[in-house]
């Protein structure tokens, strides 16, 4: 495949991203950090910045509007206490739930006829 293709896949995935998670009020790095700990949780934030390519602070200043927002909840580590360990709460969840089934469908619609 051509790199122009893959990044207008990659640009056009972006966007349809942002335009389907601002009904719920999340910029796209909360979207993100979401839909990672719907299938991967719980992990600390380390491994969401590493997973997301992500700078670590980034990561730290979304996870705590996160919190704010009632989303995500954090407790400590039980093997390392300098870590907090990140979970969806209920709302978050089920907001989430919808997000990764607009992701399907977008990935249904482009992958279609390959």
């Amino acid at each position: 495949m051509e790199y122009e293709v893959l990044a207008a896949l990659l640009r056009t995935a972006k966007n349809y991203g942002k335009i389907k998670s601002k009904g719920f009020k999340l910029n796209n790095t909360e979207a993100i950090i979401c839909t990672y700990l719907y299938s991967h949780e719980p992990v600390t934030q380390d491994t969401i910045a590493k997973a997301g390519m992500m700078d670590k602070t980034t990561v730290a200043k979304a996870v705590k509007q996160l919190e704010a927002k009632g989303y995500i909840k954090r407790h400590a580590n039980p093997v390392n206490r300098r870590q907090n360990m990140l979970y969806l709460r209920e709302q978050g969840r089920e907001d989430v739930k919808k997000i990764c089934e607009e992701q399907e469908k977008w990935f249904d619609m482009v992958c279609k006829d390959i």
